[in-house]
């Protein structure tokens, strides 16, 4: 079996931390800000990576490294955006940004074992 036989689990776990990221700002009101319009931008650049990413692994594995990017980011976006104050966006920022992150060094990793 290949290291990255595993990509479909990996990417559905992409999907749904995007969809979760994208319905915090409603949920934690601080929809109608520009944080908004940045998760939703940062959602569909990642899913897109991520589908691509699928089609072929080790030709790709730069992407995962875009990816990672964008999940500092998500981290980050908070205190850009000016809504730190706002512990439970802060909080959900963080824990999907981090599990983005980790995602995508995994990906990178197990597409480049040998």
């Amino acid at each position: 079996m290949q290291a990255y036989g595993n990509t479909p689990t990996f990417f559905a776990a992409y999907f749904q931390e995007r969809a979760a990221a994208i319905s915090w700002e409603w949920m934690f009101d601080y929809s109608g800000t520009p944080a908004v319009l940045n998760s939703v931008i940062v959602g569909a650049l990642i899913a897109i990576l991520a589908a691509s990413r699928q089609v072929s692994p080790r030709a790709s594995t730069g992407r995962s490294w875009v990816i990672l990017a964008l999940a500092l980011w998500t981290i980050d976006s908070p205190w850009v955006y000016g809504y730190a104050e706002n512990f439970g966006g802060v909080r959900g920022n963080v824990v999907l940004g981090t599990a983005m992150a980790v995602l995508a060094i995994w990906s990178w990793s197990a597409s480049t074992a040998e």
